[in-house]
C-alpha cells in the first residue's frame, strides 16, 4: 500500500530529530531537593559537546520519581536553558491520557519542540487501544510527538501501529525503539514510514553502531558522556570505522553496566558528571538501588579509564 496522510489536520512545522540526543538527568541536593543550577549545567554540557537535541523528563531523569510541579519546573528549565538552541523533547509520561494531555499542553506553552510520550506499560494493552492512545495525544497539539517503546517495561508498539499512526496524524513524527536487536524493526519502518518518521535508539548508545548502519537519525544516550557518544556517531556516519570504534571502545564498559539496572545508571551518570564538575551532588532519589560496595570500586575505575580515554580523543 502506497504511504499517503490521511489526515486533513494542521501541524505545526518542526525540526528535525537527528544525532545524538541526551536525556537530561535531574540533580538533586543531598536532601532531595532539585538542584535548577544543575539542570542548567547539565543541559549546557549536552549541547556544548554537539548534542543534536536533547530530552527530558525521560527514565534518565527519574521523572518517574518527580511530582507534578516538578515535571513541570524541569520541563520550563531545560526549555529556557536550551534557549533554543538545539530541539528539546519534552516527555509527557502520565498513567492516564487525561494526565499526559494537561503535560502537552504545558510543555506546547512553555516552548518544548517535540513532545515525547511513553507507550502505555501499567498495564498491556491491545494495539487498536495504543493507537487511540496515541492519535488523541496528537489531536491535543500541534507539536511533532514522539513514542517511546519500551518493551522491558510492558508496553510494545508495533510496527504496524507506528506505520498507521504516521499515515493517519500528520503530526505523530517519531519513535523511539528501546531494548535489543530492533535493526530490522528500523528498517521496515523507515521503508514504510519513506523516512517520514524521525527514527531514534535508546538503550543507553548500546546500539549506536547498528543503529548508524540502519539510517537510523539519532541515538538517546544519557548525558554525561555526551563528547564521545558525539565522536562515535560522527565517525561511524562518515564511514571512519577506525575512530568509530575507538570511542564505542570508551564509553562500552560504562554504558553495558549501567544498562542492567536503571537505578545503577542514574548513581553512574551523576557520578561522572560530579567528576566533571558539571553538579555537586550524585543524590538519587529513593527508591533506589544500595550499589553494593565492590561495584561502586568497579565503577571508580571504569569512570577513571574513561576520563583520561575521553581527554586522549578530544
Amino acid at each position: 500500500m502506497a504511504f499517503q496522510i490521511q489526515s486533513s489536520m494542521k501541524t505545526k512545522s518542526f525540526r528535525k530529530l537527528q544525532g545524538v540526543l541526551p536525556v537530561i538527568p535531574t540533580p538533586f541536593f543531598s536532601n532531595g531537593e532539585l538542584d535548577e543550577k544543575g539542570l542548567r549545567a547539565c543541559v549546557d554540557h549536552a549541547i556544548r559537546h554537539g548534542a543534536g537535541g536533547i530530552c527530558s523528563p525521560m527514565f534518565a531523569s527519574e521523572f518517574y520519581k518527580l511530582s507534578e510541579q516538578e515535571v513541570r519546573t524541569v520541563t520550563r528549565v531545560v526549555v529556557d536553558q536550551a534557549a533554543g538552541r538545539v530541539p528539546v523533547v519534552a516527555q509527557c509520561n502520565h498513567t492516564s491520557l487525561r494526565g499526559v494531555i494537561a503535560r502537552v499542553k504545558y510543555a506546547e506553552a512553555i516552548g518544548a519542540d517535540w513532545i515525547g510520550v511513553l507507550v502505555p506499560c501499567l498495564f498491556p494493552l491491545k494495539a487498536h487501544d495504543v493507537e487511540r492512545f496515541y492519535t488523541e495525544i496528537c489531536r491535543a497539539t500541534r507539536l511533532p510527538v514522539l513514542a517511546q517503546d519500551a518493551d522491558y517495561a510492558g508496553g510494545v508498539l508495533s510496527p504496524d501501529v507506528i506505520v498507521n499512526l504516521c499515515r493517519k496524524t500528520p503530526n505523530f513524527r517519531g519513535v523511539k525503539l528501546e531494548g535489543a536487536l530492533n535493526g530490522p524493526k528500523f528498517q521496515r519502518l523507515r521503508k514504510e514510514t519513506r523516512g517520514r518518521c524521525s527514527l531514534t535508539s535508546g538503550w543507553g548508545g548500546l546500539d549506536i553502531f547498528d543503529a548508524v548502519s540502519r539510517g537510523v537519525d539519532g541515538t538517546v544516550p544519557g548525558t554525561a558522556m555526551t563528547p564521545v557518544y558525539v565522536k562515535c556517531w560522527n565517525a561511524f556516519k562518515k564511514g571512519r570505522m577506525d575512530e568509530g570504534f575507538k570511542a564505542l571502545a570508551t564509553f562500552m564498559p560504562i554504558a553495558s553496566l549501567a544498562m542492567q539496572n536503571l537505578e545503577l545508571l542514574h548513581y553512574i551518570e551523576k557520578y561522572i558528571l560530579v567528576r566533571l564538575g558539571v553538579i555537586e551532588c550524585d543524590h538519587v532519589r529513593e527508591p533506589t538501588l544500595a550499589v553494593e560496595a565492590g561495584y561502586r570500586r568497579q565503577i571508580q575505575q571504569m569512570v577513571e579509564h574513561y576520563l583520561k580515554a575521553a581527554k586522549k580523543l578530544a
